[in-house]
């Protein structure tokens, strides 16, 4: 269904949220990456003339590391977390994540019992009760599953636990919203920080609102999550006048192996396939044509007019 229907004007912007796996990328790298990215979803939709409007995805990644050495912003392997040792809180905080997301069920399940924590899990300090979770996790989802969601739930604990780390950062996306903006795409923690704005009715713009919210790779799944933004008993919840798509990859482990549509209200889960050897990756969610048709969605904005700036944008990491 098309939303949107009362503001026709062809003139709008979309924002992106990143997650902080693209910390070491700027701004107007990331704006590059993620247009070009949409522009191959939207021929995938079958709309390859379509112009791409005023794009752009404001860096915060300074902002959440500032107070935090344990934070890097390099682009590393699945399995290293790059994130530095365990505090004892982290721990706790990943012992309730692992052990909720188990109570929840679902997701894939590679077969076979728990193996016995060892090193190759990645976690040196980990203690015995993580370690434990996190092998049960491997056997859902594969070998070192559980490092990647570890480094994901990290970072979402950063900006959680951290009032004023997660200030800056909403002051940051909230202030490139405004204006004109009428779609909201987020990614991974991008998606977390886009919840967050939305709920505190921090984004503001001249339309008064958001037609549209596209979460992408979301860990607003998992229990541990939901409770420490609020919604710990009900559902996720945004203003009634914004549409809420989630795209997920049920590979991915981020999402926990499945949509919002049982922990949210009025959100449309749309499952793609990423393919196997990086399902979180970004431009793999905004070339799908599911995301596309959801842009597409937001009835009167979009016109034919040979985007020549979309064509120009150059190639982005696989990330």
């Amino acid at each position: 269904m098309a939303v949107g229907a009362e503001r026709g004007e062809s003139g709008f912007s979309v924002v992106g949220v990143h997650g902080i796996w693209q910390g070491a990328a700027t701004g107007q790298q990331l704006s590059e990456w993620w247009k070009r990215a949409l522009v191959d979803g939207l021929a995938a939709a079958g709309a390859p003339d379509l112009h791409v409007p005023s794009f752009s995805v404001p860096s915060y990644a300074r902002a959440l590391r500032s107070s935090s050495r344990r934070l890097g912003t390099e682009l590393l392997p699945a399995g290293a977390s790059g994130l530095g040792e365990l505090d004892q809180a982290e721990d706790d905080f990943a012992v309730e994540s692992f052990e909720g997301l188990a109570a929840m069920g679902g997701g894939p399940f590679v077969g076979g019992a728990p193996e016995e924590p060892a090193p190759s899990l990645g976690v040196r300090d980990a203690s015995v009760r993580l370690a434990r979770a996190m092998a049960a996790f491997d056997t859902r989802f594969g070998r070192n599953a559980s490092s990647v969601a570890l480094r994901a739930l990290r970072e979402v604990y950063a900006y959680l636990e951290h009032e004023d780390r997660s200030e800056r950062v909403r002051g940051i996306v909230s202030e490139a919203i405004g204006g004109e903006t009428r779609i909201l795409v987020a990614h991974s923690l991008g998606s977390v920080v886009a919840y967050d704005i939305l709920r505190r009715g921090e984004a503001l713009s001249a339309w008064g609102g958001i037609d549209l919210l596209i979460t992408c790779g979301s860990p607003l799944r998992w229990p541990s999550v939901r409770r420490r933004i609020g919604e710990e008993y009900g559902l996720l919840r945004i203003p009634r006048r914004t549409h809420w798509v989630n795209v997920f990859d049920p590979a991915d482990v981020v999402t926990g192996g499945a949509g919002l549509a049982d922990v949210a209200a009025r959100v449309r889960d749309e499952p793609v396939e990423n393919g196997a050897s990086n399902p979180h990756a970004v431009v793999r969610y905004l070339d799908k044509r599911q995301t596309a048709e959801a842009l597409l969605s937001v009835r009167g904005l979009w016109h034919l007019q040979g985007s020549e700036e979309g064509e120009r944008c150059g190639p982005g990491p696989a990330t």
